[in-house]
């Protein structure tokens, strides 16, 4: 049902903790696959993907054209959901995507919807209470998401958004103008 995109880059200790939090979405049968998107890491980022089962693309290219380049790569997965490495998504992410997903397919309006996580630090100081309170402003009033926040879309929208972000400044500022949902599922991002 869902194929994982994490664009990484010598993040290994940050993709096994966001790897950690994608199983309960394995076990429950919404995670078909993950493909970690990497930037020629020398660390042991290639190890832990590998360890954890997930196919490894390995190019010198920016965040998006690695994107791109794993979603030509993506053999199951209808919808698919780009995760940064740095984000580990609370528990009970995957029943709430799973809602959604059925939810635009019921209406017939797939191709239109997207989705990010609500954004959220995993430390919880004064000076990060005010710069998730931007973010979380940001993508509820203009609709500006940030990579932390995951992007969930169909195979189709996602690709279309690449071909935009060619001439946007990236993937999420081209998504940003598509119909935009806040699941209230957290993306916690490890600073």
């Amino acid at each position: 049902m869902l194929s994982v995109i994490i664009p990484t880059h010598n993040n290994e200790f940050a993709l096994a903790r966001c790897l950690a939090a994608l199983v309960p979405g394995a076990v429950d049968g919404v995670v078909a696959e993950v493909i970690v998107a990497d930037r020629n890491s020398d660390d042991g980022t290639a190890a832990v993907a590998d360890a954890a089962g997930c196919r490894l693309i390995s190019l010198k290219e920016p965040r998006d054209e690695r994107v791109a380049a794993a979603l030509a790569a993506v053999e199951r997965g209808r919808w698919i959901l780009v995760l940064e490495p740095t984000v580990a998504l609370e528990p009970g992410w995957q029943r709430e995507v799973s809602a959604f997903v059925d939810g635009a397919e019921k209406t017939g309006r797939a191709g239109e919807r997207t989705a990010v996580f609500r954004f959220a630090f995993d430390e919880f100081a004064r000076p990060r209470r005010l710069s998730q309170a931007i973010v979380s402003l940001r993508s509820h009033v203009f609709g500006l998401p940030v990579p932390e926040q995951g992007l969930l879309a169909t195979r189709t929208a996602l690709s279309k958004a690449l071909d935009e972000g060619r001439r946007a400044p990236s993937l999420d500022a081209a998504i940003s103008w598509r119909r935009l949902s806040v699941l209230r599922s957290r993306a916690l991002v490890h600073p």
